[in-house]
């Protein structure tokens, strides 16, 4: 073994059996991924190297990032297809309302009660469903919220009971709301956000997307299936989901997969010394009070959230308007067109923001200044500075063109605006979020998320008294002013750089 003196420092250059405390005849416990280049404390204060550190150093094999593109693919499409169930599921109920009245003899508003749970649980739950995967790992997590809602789904299809069918419903949204934050982590395990934004604008489109819910559940009514029948196929593909993840769904939480080889290592070589460096961070943790403190300690995060919280309520604003306006103005297709306007748009941004734009144009401009492993989160914020203003400009147009005497045109013109804008300013910021909590993205996605629904579930207790008060026009004047005010957020957190790294830092020590 070979040691260079290098400021009192050694560093390590060589693989010594002894260091191991084998006999050199036998086998090599390291595998591919125990690296020597690892530094850890020791009892006197000085570092040095830490020989039984499990990093991915050199483990192109069980590196999530470096998986074949086609299996990468398969666990992206699948993740964004669970993530699309779990939105559908929380309004397809809506349109079922008069059936499920009649046939369980409840009044309107326990059905409004048991919608309103569901949407309650999502922004409660969330969190805690992102801190146990962050702690435990993706699958396992991901499996029991899976199953979890294939069993109650199955239990509110067979309830003959108001108290049973709101209890079924208030657990399918308190397993349903660990789905998002989980596939979304689970796409950001496999990307180096230091090298493309791709496989997010899946999941940033269900958050803005004009909803889709009541629409779709009003397809699906079928006078020889009802509610119930609804509810059996939303149960079985929640079973067949959790199916797919236990057979062919990987562990793709990138600490918890060094765990689990840092454990096999350990009972190969009957040798306890062998550890993840997640497994250092956890002596002392915080249990479950890690999420909120997260939430409580990070003013990234909480501006982050608000932020986009802001920008989901200037939305959905826009999306109460939309109808009033079809019904006030113009033909009743222009509801159609604009809505379908602003879902092309921000799925055609989507790609293009990711395909084109961040790596071959905003990559190429950064890279004069940073080496590519070193481009700081926040210059992607630049991104976002230029979008926000761009939708309240959108948001402006659609409102004051909903005239009588002004072309449709003009406002569905403004729709577009809305849709391209929205989506680039939503992928930049969530993609911000998942750089900056690399080591806690899914607690950080399931603030963003919960938050990001409370105004989900008020708007529509509001927002006919926003109509009758303000009117349309200065309706969607309030929402460019929501959207306006939040430029000041982006500023604050481009601004504050430094402090932003050391509160990470601080914060990923006390609950990664």
């Amino acid at each position: 073994m070979d040691y260079k003196d290098d400021e009192s420092e050694l560093a390590y250059t060589g693989i010594e059996t002894t260091a191991l405390n084998h006999q050199s005849n036998s086998e090599d416990p390291v595998g591919s991924i125990l690296v020597h280049s690892e530094r850890s404390p020791t009892s006197n204060g000085k570092s040095q190297l830490d020989p039984f550190l499990v990093t991915f150093e050199t483990a192109a094999d069980i590196d999530p990032r470096k998986w074949s593109k086609l299996y990468l693919f398969y666990i992206s499409l699948a993740a964004n297809l669970l993530a699309w169930y779990s939105l559908l599921s929380s309004g397809f109920l809506a349109a079922f309302g008069p059936q499920i009245v009649a046939e369980l003899k409840l009044k309107p508003w326990m059905v409004n009660l048991a919608l309103s749970h569901y949407e309650i649980c999502l922004c409660v739950a969330s969190p805690l469903w992102g801190w146990l995967s962050d702690q435990h790992g993706r699958k396992r997590v991901l499996l029991i919220c899976v199953n979890g809602v294939a069993l109650f789904q199955m239990g509110c299809a067979l309830s003959q009971s108001a108290p049973a069918m709101i209890f079924c419903r208030l657990m399918v949204g308190l397993f349903a709301s660990g789905i998002f934050p989980i596939t979304t982590a689970i796409s950001a395990d496999k990307c180096d956000f230091t090298v493309s934004e791709h496989g997010i604008g899946g999941f940033v489109l269900q958050f803005v997307l004009p909803p889709s819910g009541p629409g779709m559940s009003s397809m699906m009514i079928n006078p020889k299936l009802g509610w119930r029948g609804i509810i059996w196929i939303f149960a079985i593909i929640a079973g067949v989901y959790g199916a797919l993840i236990a057979l062919t769904f990987p562990e793709t939480h990138r600490p918890t997969i060094l765990v689990n080889h840092a454990g096999h290592l350990r009972k190969q070589m009957h040798d306890h010394r062998y550890h993840a460096p997640i497994e250092l961070s956890r002596e002392g943790g915080r249990g479950v009070a890690s999420s909120v403190i997260l939430l409580m300690c990070e003013p990234v995060l909480i501006l982050s959230a608000v932020y986009l919280a802001l920008i989901v309520a200037s939305l959905n604003i826009y999306y109460e308007t939309v109808p009033v306006v079809s019904r006030a103005y113009h033909p009743k297709s222009v509801i159609l067109i604009a809505n379908l306007i602003v879902a092309i748009l921000q799925t055609i941004g989507s790609s293009l923001l990711e395909g084109l734009l961040m790596p071959r144009v905003f990559r190429h401009i950064v890279l004069r200044r940073y080496p590519p492993e070193s481009i700081p989160p926040e210059m992607r914020l630049i991104v976002a500075v230029i979008s926000t203003p761009l939708l309240a400009i959108g948001l402006f147009w659609f409102g004051w063109s909903a005239f009588p005497n002004v072309n449709p045109g003009a406002t569905i013109t403004g729709s577009a605006v809305v849709g391209l804008s929205s989506i680039f300013l939503s992928i930049i910021v969530v993609v911000y979020i998942i750089d900056v909590y690399e080591r806690t993205t899914a607690t950080a996605i399931g603030w963003v998320f919960s938050i990001g629904n409370v105004f989900l579930v008020v708007l529509p207790v509001v927002s006919e008294r926003m109509f009758r008060f303000l009117g349309v026009h200065w309706a969607s004047t309030l929402s460019g002013l929501v959207t306006i005010v939040t430029i000041p957020i982006l500023v604050v957190l481009m601004s504050f750089a430094s402090e932003v790294e050391a509160s990470v830092s601080n914060a990923g020590s006390g609950v990664g």
